[in-house]
């Protein structure tokens, strides 16, 4: 086939995945990717970190609210972003743990995925805007919605007994590989 690819359109209204590039990537941190992505979005979506593989299962538990934050409460083997929640299932706390020690029987890890309706977008995106206005666009998403929590709620999806991975190294690739027998 000869035709000329740029007689193609780039960008259909109807396409289910827009690439935003972040031009400053090398001075900014996720929250300023997110911050990017969402400057286009209205909702529903899904937020997939890019580091993280899961089950398909994982995508039937309902989302839970305007902004739904899916966590594993039996994960203790991982760093990273931890969450605790209230009697109603709401998130009152989130932050990065580094040391697995300090983990109680109340943390929730992060898998990576949340789900925002329209309210949802519309709270997160706000959120970021404050925090690039004051010069935190080199900080985790995370720590920017740990700032913010109590405004808007946001709720948290267990996923315990779903199997998901996080792949930072090759390392982890391969253990990633005897879980999903891949």
């Amino acid at each position: 086939d000869h035709r000329d690819l740029h007689s193609f359109p780039t960008r259909r209204s109807s396409d289910l995945i827009d690439y935003i590039e972040n031009k400053d990537y090398a001075a900014t941190n996720s929250m300023y990717s997110l911050l990017l992505a969402l400057r286009a979005a209205k909702g529903p979506l899904w937020l997939l970190e890019g580091d993280v593989f899961f089950e398909g299962g994982i995508l039937d538990i309902p989302p839970r609210g305007d902004l739904s934050w899916y966590a594993d409460s039996s994960t203790r083997h991982l760093d990273g972003a931890y969450l605790k929640e209230d009697e109603h299932g709401q998130v009152v706390s989130l932050e990065i743990i580094r040391d697995l020690k300090l983990l109680s029987p109340g943390h929730h890890k992060s898998i990576g995925l949340l789900h925002l309706l329209p309210t949802g977008v519309k709270a997160l995106t706000a959120w970021l805007e404050k925090g690039n206005s004051e010069g935190k666009c080199n900080l985790y998403y995370d720590l920017i919605v740990a700032e913010h929590l109590g405004e808007v709620p946001v709720d948290l999806v267990d996923v315990a007994g779903f199997k998901w991975f996080e792949i930072d190294t090759s390392e982890d690739l391969e253990a990633a590989r005897r879980k999903f027998q891949i």
